[in-house]
C-alpha cells in the first residue's frame, strides 16, 4: 500500500509490472528500495506501506481492509465492462470526479475586493453517485485524510486561502457531502497483470508554486487467480489556478492596461501589442500566465465600455475614462510633482504625463 508524493507533469510514468511473486500486503513497486520508509527520487517521494504515514490510514478509516474490497469490486465491475482500446491504459478502467472545464453556463465567484464575476469550471461528481453509501464515506474520509497530511502550510502547499474558498464553493455547489478540503481532481484506476500503463506525463495538472504535486495511493488486491491493481490519484487541475490568477491579477492588470494606453497617447487608438509591450514592463517578465490574464484584462475592459475599438487591434479609452484614470495616476505621484500634472491634466493638452 504505498504512497507517492510527485510532480506528475513533469516526470514520464507509468505502471511497474504486477507480477504474481508482487508482496500484496506492501504493494512495493520497485521503484526503490523496499526497506526504505521514505525515498525521493527527483520529484518523487514513496511511503511503503510500513511507514507510519500509510499506516496512520486505520485510524481515519473505519475498517482499511473493507475500504479496499469496496473499492475493488466497485472497480472490478467498470474494469468487466470496458472493452480494452489502445489508449493511455490496455484493458485497464478508471473513473474521474471533480474540476474540469468551463462550460456554457458556468456558475461564478465574485471577487470581493473589486466585485468581479469570474467563470468557473464544472465539477462532476457523478461517479460518486454510482457507489453505496458506504463506499462513498470511505473515499471521502480518505481524500480528508492525505489532504490533512499533505497539503498543509508548514510543507509550502495549498497556502492560496482564495484557491481554496473557490474549490470549496464548487464543489458544494456540485452536491458534495464530504468535509472541506484542497484536492481538485480525483482519479481512480484499476489494471491486472494482463494490462499495461503507457508512459505519459499528466500535462493537465497545474504547474503553480504550492499546487503542482500529486498523491497516489494503491493496493493489490488478488482475485480469481489473478492480482489487481487499484490506483487513487489526488491532484490539482491548472484550469483551477488560471481562474484564480484572474480573480488575483485582473484587477491590477486592468489599471497597468489603462496606464499603458494613456502612457502611449494615440489618438487613433494604441494597438493590442503595444499596449502588451507597456504592460509587460509594468508586471514583469516572470509572470508565466500573463498572456491569458492580459487577454481577459482587456477584453474585459471592452466589453464594460471602459475602452473601445477603434479597428480590429487597436484601443483607446472611453473619453470619461481618461479623464478618471489620469487624476487616478496624479494621486500616485510623490506630492511635489502633483500641482505641475495635475494642472497639465486639466489643460486638456495632448502628450504624455511627465
Amino acid at each position: 500500500m504505498p504512497l507517492f508524493e510527485s510532480k506528475l507533469h513533469e516526470i514520464e510514468h507509468s505502471d511497474a509490472p504486477i507480477t504474481h511473486e508482487s508482496d500484496t500486503n506492501s504493494g512495493v513497486v520497485n521503484i526503490c528500495d523496499s526497506q526504505t520508509q521514505l525515498s525521493a527520487i527527483g520529484p518523487l517521494n514513496v511511503f511503503f506501506g510500513h511507514s507510519d504515514l500509510v499506516q496512520d490510514m486505520k485510524n481515519c478509516l473505519p475498517d482499511l481492509q473493507r475500504f479496499h474490497t469496496n473499492l475493488f469490486r466497485f472497480m472490478h465491475d467498470k474494469y468487466n465492462n470496458i472493452i480494452g482500446k489502445d489508449t493511455r491504459d490496455t484493458c485497464g478502467a478508471r473513473v474521474d470526479f471533480g474540476v474540469g472545464q468551463i462550460q456554457h453556463y458556468p456558475t461564478s465567484y465574485m471577487n470581493k475586493v473589486d466585485g468581479l464575476r469570474h467563470n468557473l469550471p464544472h465539477c462532476n461528481l457523478s461517479v460518486l453517485e454510482e457507489m453505496d453509501h458506504e463506499l462513498r464515506n470511505e473515499i471521502m474520509l480518505t481524500l480528508q485524510y492525505f489532504d490533512e497530511k499533505v497539503n498543509t502550510c508548514c510543507n509550502r502547499k495549498c497556502c492560496d486561502p482564495v484557491r481554496s474558498q473557490i474549490v470549496n464553493q464548487i464543489f458544494e455547489d456540485a452536491g458534495w457531502g464530504g468535509p472541506k478540503m484542497n484536492w481538485e481532481y480525483v482519479n481512480i484506476s484499476i489494471r491486472s497483470t494482463k494490462d499495461t500503463l503507457k508512459r505519459h506525463r499528466d500535462t493537465k495538472n497545474d504547474r503553480r508554486s504550492g499546487y503542482d504535486h500529486a498523491a497516489v495511493y494503491s493496493f493489490l488486491i488478488p482475485y480469481d487467480g489473478d492480482i489487481f491493481r487499484v490506483v487513487i490519484v489526488m491532484t490539482f487541475r491548472t484550469n483551477m489556478g488560471s481562474v484564480v490568477d484572474r480573480v488575483h491579477y485582473l484587477t491590477e492588470y486592468k489599471n497597468h492596461v489603462l496606464d499603458a494606453i494613456i502612457e502611449l497617447n494615440d489618438r487613433w487608438g494604441s494597438t493590442k501589442r503595444a499596449i502588451k509591450n507597456v504592460v509587460r514592463t509594468k508586471v514583469g517578465n516572470n509572470d508565466e500566465w500573463y498572456d491569458k490574464v492580459f487577454n481577459v484584462a482587456i477584453e474585459t475592459l471592452h466589453s464594460e465600455g471602459v475602452i473601445v475599438k477603434v479597428n480590429k487591434s487597436s484601443y483607446k479609452l472611453y473619453k470619461s475614462a481618461h479623464q478618471h484614470r489620469k487624476m487616478a495616476m496624479v494621486k500616485k505621484l510623490p506630492v511635489n510633482q502633483r500641482s505641475k500634472t495635475a494642472a497639465y491634466t486639466r489643460s486638456g493638452q495632448s502628450g504624455r504625463l511627465r
